[in-house]
């Protein structure tokens, strides 16, 4: 097939798509092509005679075939926005969701009324070496996957250092890209191991203790893959997506182990699955948690659970 103008490409792009069973299959065309040819969506529409070269041609024809297979758009892309920021995306970590930008949202807040108690003043940091003296606040974030929560946090809370880990090497590589981005690689230490594991291999104990731990953990059940979308079972990267115990799992391993790297009145914060609220508030309260509250999303769905330490 040989296309010469940016109508022409588009229409064909359209046109493949719809075949799919696609959500938005004109829009992912659109998303695509603008990729591609790095315009805005405007000039697709006001230049449709413009041509385009074998170049973008070539690149436009294999990733509308990657599409059309149900890989998802951002992987294609490699880029994904979050809380106002561009996170680079690849296959091997979770897709960044909107639903996520609530729990952050709500760390924010904590992490400024934590910092207002201790009288801070967004002291410059320069070294995560720092990260252990008064006057910076510290937390953790488990399975940093693209590091969305981890950057979003240090990007918009000027007086964190941050400690993230995961079990993959691929999360730690995207989450290093997207920190560096962001100018806050200079108050992030990445480590590779399941859940707090790698903490008491690589710190010192004075460097295991935080104000803040944050999860977003995989939390569907195993049973549920069946009901899900091609190009989430089919693409994304199963560890950071199921758990067992009905999705539970990793909630109780965490906040069994929580208070340990608590500071005195820390706080612990999840992404929680709609259905999972009560479920999670009562192992929080079982391992003595105090002040448990359940947050909603904007869809007045359950969507985060805080508890004190």
């Amino acid at each position: 097939m040989e296309k010469e103008s940016i109508g022409q490409l588009l229409k064909w792009g359209k046109s493949e798509l719809r075949k799919t069973g696609l959500r938005s299959p004109d829009l992912d065309a659109e998303v695509l092509l603008m990729d591609v040819l790095d315009v805005e969506r405007l000039v697709l529409h006001v230049y449709p005679e413009r041509e385009v070269t074998s170049k973008q041609l070539t690149a436009y024809q294999a990733w509308i075939s990657r599409r059309k297979a149900q890989e998802p758009l951002h992987y294609i892309t490699g880029e994904k926005e979050f809380m106002g920021l561009d996170f680079h995306v690849e296959k091997g970590v979770l897709i960044p969701r909107g639903d996520t930008e609530v729990v952050v949202e709500a760390a924010i807040k904590i992490l400024q009324e934590i910092a207002k108690k201790k009288g801070l003043r967004d002291p410059e940091i320069h070294l995560v070496e720092k990260a252990s003296h008064r006057g910076v606040l510290r937390a953790l974030d488990i399975g940093v996957g693209s590091g969305a929560i981890a950057v979003s946090l240090l990007y918009y809370v000027k007086n964190l250092s941050m400690v993230g880990t995961d079990i993959s090497p691929i999360p730690l590589k995207v989450t290093g890209i997207n920190a560096k981005n962001h100018k806050v690689a200079h108050r992030l230490g990445l480590f590779q191991g399941s859940l707090f594991e790698p903490l008491d291999r690589a710190l010192k104990a004075e460097e295991r203790t935080f104000d803040l731990i944050i999860s977003n953990p995989p939390y569907i059940p195993y049973e549920s893959k069946k009901d899900l979308d091609r190009e989430v079972k089919d693409h994304e990267p199963e560890e950071a997506l199921f758990a067992k115990e009905q999705g539970l799992y990793y909630y109780r391993e965490i906040a069994n182990k929580a208070p340990f790297y608590l500071k005195k009145n820390g706080v612990l914060i999840f992404e929680i699955g709609y259905d999972q609220g009560d479920g999670v508030r009562r192992i929080l309260q079982q391992e003595g948690f105090s002040g448990v509250q359940i947050l909603k999303d904007l869809e007045n769905r359950d969507r985060v659970v805080i508890g004190k330490r």
